[in-house]
Formats: structure tokens, C-alpha cells, sequence
């Protein structure tokens, strides 16, 4: 199931923490909403063995009022030390129950439900959510983490290829993202598919990141910038005909290669198709879903300048 912010706002966070049954696991780079608060000590109330795990210094922010509302819900709470270097992060943004599990772009914060673009993407796959409970583990333990990752997972540190396989798949993408960074790897990909991509960036960009843009056009790919007016992006997604990605990772090095990151590829079902205006439709949960990317997608390119 697909949501997106900041239409769908808070309740899809709210609503899969309150179906929690027996454990709920929570790694988000920054948590600070009070309707997630409250969900939460509800949920650790009616007994749920809550377990929240988040970074100890988020870029430019405190997180001493937020250590505390997270020690005032009394679930279990530890800051991820795995990640604990100068200019690395816990920048994931999950959580899973037994039965469950969420992955997105978004902070657990008033911006992300209210005012940017965000999405977020909930599946029942039982690897998926197997994976994702052996890597919480290893950070909450304070452990290398060397196991198994699902295919359909993005996981960094080591993301890059993954992430490329969306990239180059046949035919146009569409990229909505905070940023793009310096990592030449990623650049000179998008550089190389040209007028077959579309991206969408914040108006705020960096000057370093107006270089990147400035270099991706000469190469023919198309870029717009979305006025903070209209909505944040902060999401990092990208649609094709074939696969889809969403998660935490910017195209950044650090991002890719050092940080603790999480994302998921969702695939067409209809993998026939290379037609990027025509993903299918159906009974295909996940060609719905691309689609719906596609459709909010373009109503975002017209929204930008």
C-alpha cells in the first residue's frame, strides 16, 4: 500500500502503529510528532514490546527534547552507535510488527505529515520484514550487521548497484529528491539516459547541487524545481515503467556508501512492458502503485518551475 504526503498526513504512521499486537520496531532518523507519541505509549499500554532506535545527531537539530518524549512513551530506546561518525548517520526511516512493514521517505515529524512531499510504502512480505528485523537487531545490539538482504530491499551502506538497477532500467524514470550529491557514479548515469529523465528538486537547492543540475541538462536531462510554497520535497523516489524505488537514501556518497539507509524497489508485475505510460493496471497491486507514483508525479512536474 502506497501513501503520500502530505495528503495522507499522519494517520498511516498512527494507524500501523495502533495494529501492533505483540512487537513493534521503530529506526527513524528523527522522531518528534505527538500524534506518534501517543500512538505509541497507547501501543506500549496495551503490552506491545515497543523498541525505538534513532540517530544521536541529526544534521543541525537537538535531540534532547525528543530523547525525552521517546523515554516518557516507555517503550525500549536506544541511539544507534553504529552510525555514530562525523557525518554519518542512522538516516533510515521503517518500522515492522510481526505481520508488517512500513518504509519510506519520511522523518516522524510535523513537516514530513504537513508540509512535504513524502511517501511511504507498507508490504506483508514476510522476507521483507525478516530482513529488516535482522538488521534492526544487529544496530539495536551494536552489532555488524552481515546477513541476508531481501531483493527488493535498498540497504546501505553498499546501495549503489541497487539503486542503479532502477536507474537503467529500459526506458524514462522520473526522480523526486531532496538532493543530488556528489557521487559520480549515480551522475554520470543519469547523464547517460539524458532526455529519458525527469527530475524534481526543492527550490532551496544547495550551490553545489545547481552545478550538479547545470550538468545533468547538458546532457539533456530535464529539471525543475518545486517552490517550498507549494510543497517540500524531501522525498527520494524514483518511477519507471518496470520499478519504482522509495527510501531514506539521497543520491549522495555518504548516503549510498556510509550511512545506515533503508528503501525498497517495488517491480511491475507486467515486466513485458517498457512502456512508461503504460504500466498496466488490474488486479497488480504493484503496477497500481507505480502508476499512482507516475500520476503524482506529473501533477508535481506541473506544479514546478
Amino acid at each position: 500500500m502506497l501513501y503520500v504526503m502530505p495528503n495522507a498526513g499522519v494517520k498511516p504512521i498512527v494507524r500501523f502503529i495502533n495494529h501492533a499486537k505483540r512487537d513493534l520496531d521503530i529506526n527513524v532518523y528523527y522522531l518528534n510528532d505527538e500524534p506518534v507519541f501517543k500512538a505509541i505509549r497507547y501501543a506500549v499500554k496495551r503490552g506491545v514490546n515497543v523498541k525505538i532506535m534513532i540517530d544521536g545527531k541529526p544534521y543541525k537539530m537537538s535531540i534532547r527534547k525528543e530523547e525525552q518524549k521517546i523515554i516518557q512513551t516507555k517503550a525500549h530506546f536506544e541511539i544507534d552507535k553504529m552510525f555514530d561518525r562525523k557525518y554519518v548517520f542512522d538516516h533510515a526511516k521503517y518500522m515492522f510488527d510481526n505481520h508488517e512493514a512500513l518504509i519510506g521517505t519520511a522523518n516522524f515529524d510535523w513537516s514530513a505529515f504537513h508540509r512535504n512531499r513524502e511517501y511511504e510504502y507498507t508490504t506483508h512480505n514476510e522476507n521483507i520484514i525478516n530482513s529488516l528485523k535482522n538488521i534492526f537487531n544487529s544496530d539495536y545490539r551494536r552489532t555488524a550487521f552481515n546477513g541476508y538482504v531481501n531483493r527488493n530491499l535498498v540497504v546501505s551502506p553498499g546501495s549503489t548497484q541497487k539503486l542503479l538497477s532502477v536507474i537503467n532500467q529500459p526506458g524514462k524514470i522520473d526522480i523526486e529528491t531532496e538532493e543530488l550529491g556528489y557521487d559520480r557514479i549515480v551522475l554520470s548515469a543519469l547523464a547517460r539516459k539524458g532526455s529519458a529523465v525527469r527530475i524534481i528538486v526543492p527550490s532551496t537547492i544547495s550551490y553545489y547541487d545547481k552545478k550538479n543540475i547545470r550538468f545533468l541538462e547538458k546532457h539533456g536531462v530535464k529539471v525543475r524545481l518545486m517552490p517550498v510554497k507549494n510543497v517540500y520535497i524531501h522525498a527520494k523516489m524514483i518511477v519507471g515503467a518496470q520499478e519504482a524505488f522509495i527510501g531514506s537514501e539521497n543520491f549522495t556518497y555518504t548516503s549510498l556508501n556510509k550511512n545506515r539507509e533503508a528503501g525498497i524497489i517495488i517491480y511491475n508485475n507486467n515486466r513485458n512492458s517498457n512502456n512508461y505510460n503504460s504500466v498496466g493496471s488490474g488486479n497488480s497491486g504493484s503496477a497500481d502503485t507505480l502508476n499512482r507514483l507516475r500520476d503524482r508525479f506529473n501533477k508535481d512536474w506541473e506544479m514546478a518551475n
